[in-house]
C-alpha cells in the first residue's frame, strides 16, 4: 500500500516539473461545490457571492431495493426517522475570496465558504460545511494551494449500536487538509496538470465512533482546453482509509450478531477513482453566454480486512463499484447573477461472499438541482 502511494505522488511531481501557469479548470463535483470561487487575476480584488441551490434526490438515505420496499410497505425493524425517501435538500452558500499581492510580489487568494444544507421533510438529515483556501503564486506559472474543509453532522441512516443493541442515526463530522499545485505547460499553453495531496478524518457520533477513520489521498487532474471556451479534464487518484475505531472494545457483536450491516467490523479500504469531464461554452439568441457540461466518475473500492467472512460478514471479500453521471447547463441571464441546471444519476454495486451485501448494499439515485448565484461584491 506505502509503495503504490509513493509511486503514485513521485509520479505527480514528475508530471508537474515541466509545466507552468494554472488555470481556472478545476475538478467537477457539480456546479454548486467546493471549488468556487475559483482563482481571479484581478488584483486586490474582494468577491462575496450568495447561493441557493434546491435540489430534489429521490433516494436520500441510498437505500437499496430491498430497503425501499421495506419503508414502503412500513417493515423495516427500526426505521430511519424520514417521513419519505425522497425529498428536497435547500442548500444555502455564502463564499467570498480576496485577492492582493502579501507576499514576494505574488498574487495570494484567500478564499472561504459556509454551507448550510436544509431538508424540506427530513430536518434530522440537516447538516453544514466550512471551508478556507490559501492560494499562493510561487513564480510566474506555478500555483500552489492549501485548502481545509469541515463537514458538520453529516448523517447516514440508522444502525444498530452493537453495545447497547439499539438504534440510532449514524452521522460524523469529516475535515480535510488539500496540498495541490496548479501548472501548465509552457510548450502547450492549453495543457494544465494539477496533483495533489489529501489527509482526510472522519469522527462519528457517540454511538458508533467504531466507524471513526482517518486516511489519505493522492491524484491529479489534467486538463486539455480544446479551443477558447472548451475543456476536457481527466483525472486519477488512489484513497486508502484506515478504520482505526476498530480497535475498541467489540461489545456484544459476536453475541448478538445482526442479520444486517452494524458498526462491528474492520471497514478499512482502498479506492480507485476515474474522472472524466468535458465542459464548453457557446451563445444564445437573446439569452447570450451560456455553458454546459457532461461529466463520469468511476470509483472501485476494496476492504482490506483480514477477518474471515463469519467474523465480519459485511466487510470481508467486499468490494464495490460506484458510477456517476451527470450534465448541466448554465448562463448569466443577469448582470451579477449565473443560473445552472443539473441531472446526475449515481448507482453503486457491489461484490461479496456474503450475499446479504448486494441485498442491502447496492443502489440506485437520480438528484436534480438548479444553482442560482448572485455576486455581491
Amino acid at each position: 500500500m506505502k509503495t503504490r502511494t509513493t509511486l503514485l505522488t513521485l509520479l505527480a511531481l514528475l508530471l508537474v516539473v515541466p509545466f507552468g501557469e494554472a488555470s481556472a479548470t478545476s475538478k467537477r463535483k457539480g456546479p454548486y461545490d467546493f471549488n468556487k470561487p475559483t482563482r481571479t487575476k484581478q488584483r486586490n480584488h474582494f468577491k462575496l457571492t450568495f447561493e441557493y441551490t434546491p435540489q430534489y434526490d429521490n433516494n436520500i438515505l441510498k437505500y437499496s431495493d430491498y430497503d425501499v420496499e421495506r419503508f414502503d410497505n412500513s417493515t423495516e425493524p427500526n426505521p430511519t426517522p424520514v417521513s419519505s425517501l425522497s425529498d428536497w435538500r435547500n442548500q444555502f452558500a455564502l463564499k467570498a475570496s480576496r485577492s492582493k499581492k502579501w507576499f514576494l510580489n505574488k498574487q495570494t487568494t484567500l478564499s472561504a465558504t459556509l454551507r448550510w444544507n436544509i431538508w424540506a421533510n427530513s430536518s434530522v438529515l440537516n447538516s453544514n460545511a466550512y471551508w478556507m483556501q490559501w492560494e499562493q503564486e510561487i513564480i510566474d506559472p506555478v500555483d500552489f494551494k492549501v485548502a481545509y474543509s469541515l463537514w458538520k453532522r453529516t448523517p447516514l441512516r440508522s444502525y444498530t449500536d452493537r453495545d447497547t443493541r439499539e438504534w440510532h442515526l449514524a452521522q460524523f463530522d469529516q475535515n480535510e487538509y488539500t496540498f495541490r499545485l496548479e501548472v501548465d505547460n509552457p510548450w502547450l499553453q492549453s495543457v494544465t496538470v494539477k496533483p495533489y495531496y489529501q489527509i482526510r478524518n472522519q469522527y462519528y457520533n457517540e454511538y458508533f465512533t467504531e466507524f471513526d477513520m482517518t486516511g489519505h489521498t493522492s491524484g491529479f487532474d489534467f486538463a486539455y482546453r480544446l479551443f477558447k471556451g472548451s475543456t476536457i479534464t481527466a483525472g486519477y487518484e488512489f484513497t486508502s482509509m484506515d478504520n482505526t475505531g476498530r480497535d475498541q472494545s467489540i461489545g456484544s457483536s459476536v453475541a448478538l450478531p445482526v442479520s444486517e450491516d452494524s458498526e462491528y467490523g474492520n471497514a478499512s479500504y482502498q479506492e480507485d477513482e476515474l474522472r472524466f469531464d468535458v465542459s464548453s461554452k457557446f451563445v444564445l439568441p437573446k439569452l447570450g453566454d451560456m455553458r454546459w457540461g457532461l461529466d463520469y466518475t468511476y470509483r472501485n473500492r476494496q476492504y482490506i480486512t483480514d477477518n474471515s467472512v463469519s467474523d465480519d460478514p459485511f466487510h470481508a471479500g467486499r468490494s464495490h463499484k460506484f458510477h456517476r453521471v451527470g450534465v448541466e447547463i448554465g448562463g448569466d441571464p443577469i448582470h451579477s447573477t449565473s443560473v445552472t441546471i443539473r441531472v446526475e444519476n449515481e448507482s453503486r454495486r457491489s461484490d461479496s461472499p456474503n450475499p446479504n451485501v448486494p441485498k442491502y448494499k447496492d443502489y440506485d439515485a437520480t438528484r436534480i438541482a438548479i444553482n442560482l448565484a448572485y455576486r455581491i461584491f
